[in-house]
């Protein structure tokens, strides 16, 4: 039995060997990079702050997009693009940007490294550079080669000589296009028995719909150009005005710079497209109570050209910077006040 003993002895204190080794393994491979974008001294474990920046102070932001640089800057309490000032800008996308930068905490931390190593870090020519402003000055991030063991990125702050390991969050909070960040235009639902009138006006030509609805004999939509007397259009007109009213939206945004891209889409001669509408609006009265009130309103797009390869106008609003594509249910035929109208047979 005394034998027997000893056997399961050696075989615990054999196993326990393995593990150790396995263990120091671990500890060697998972600071490895395994998919050979970079590789470094094996360091010690250690936890260190990167960043403790005060979220409530930040004033400049900006960081590498398709190897241009993005920045960005608060005024009066809202985020500014460098580059086009008066675009509108999605506040919680810089919410997210300014959280994942409050606390960057690393837990591998490599001191010193030399010139060489730095490359093999993939932080001599990093693939993101974050920098921000806020009360204790301004502050860069250099994130570099990704380490697909342990799904961290080597990165460091560009004024010191430590190299750190973090997690994803930064890296995925930067990096965005202007285009993920612009707050779009949105047109109102308008319900097509709510609408009373629709005007295009190019120069001096003038082109009315009015809708009748049940109360017309003859056909629920009416048209009228220029001095003429309203008539009333084919019944497949009529139902396309009417699809054009319930799906009026805008599609794609193809330029966020109007001011400088107006003539290439024909904005800068734009026909005014106004549409008289009835809504309901909610308030608020004086004891609480949510009360709906029908009130008139009124929608003017701008139309410029028509996109040869959608067949769709490119329109704004009067006050917006943005030109879209407008919804292809909108057909020239139809909207410009010289076309030949399909008008209803007597």
């Amino acid at each position: 039995m005394a034998k027997k003993s000893k056997r399961k002895g050696a075989g615990l204190i054999a196993l326990l060997a393995v593990l150790v080794v396995l263990c120091g393994l671990y500890f060697v491979v998972s600071r490895l990079d395994l998919d050979g974008e970079s590789s470094g001294n094996i360091p010690a474990a250690t936890t260190a702050t990167v960043f403790a920046a005060d979220a409530k102070t930040f004033s400049a932001i900006s960081y590498l997009c398709d190897g241009e640089t993005l920045s960005f800057t608060l005024e009066n309490g809202s985020w500014r693009w460098a580059g086009n000032p008066a675009l509108a800008l999605d506040a919680e996308a810089f919410t997210a940007m300014i959280s994942a930068l409050e606390s960057v905490t690393s837990t591998v931390k490599i001191d010193s490294p030399d010139t060489e190593k730095l490359a093999e870090f993939g932080l001599d020519a990093p693939r993101q550079q974050v920098t921000f402003t806020d009360k204790m000055g301004t502050h860069t991030l250099l994130i570099g080669g990704y380490n697909s063991f342990n799904h961290s990125y080597y990165a460091a702050r560009n004024n010191t000589d430590t190299v750190y390991m973090i997690d994803g969050t930064v890296a995925g909070a930067f990096g965005m296009p202007i285009t993920d960040l612009v707050t779009y235009d949105t047109l109102p639902l308008i319900v097509e028995s709510e609408i009373s009138a629709m005007t295009v006006t190019r120069g001096e030509n003038r082109l009315i719909y009015t809708f009748r609805g049940a109360e017309s004999e003859d056909g629920f939509w009416h048209a009228a150009q220029g001095e003429g007397a309203p008539k009333a259009i084919s019944v497949e007109a009529g139902e396309q005005l009417s699809s054009m009213v319930s799906y009026l939206e805008f599609t794609d945004c193809v330029s966020l710079d109007r001011e400088s891209d107006a003539a290439k889409y024909g904005l800068n001669t734009p026909a005014e497209m106004t549409i008289d509408y009835r809504t309901l609006v909610q308030t608020t009265d004086a004891a609480g109570n949510t009360v709906s009130t029908e009130m008139d309103r009124t929608l003017t797009l701008l139309l410029g050209e028509v996109d040869p390869e959608s067949g769709c106008y490119y329109a704004t609003l009067p006050e917006s910077g943005l030109i879209y594509l407008l919804t292809s249910a909108v057909s020239p035929d139809l909207m410009e006040p010289t076309a030949d109208l399909p008008y209803a047979q007597n």
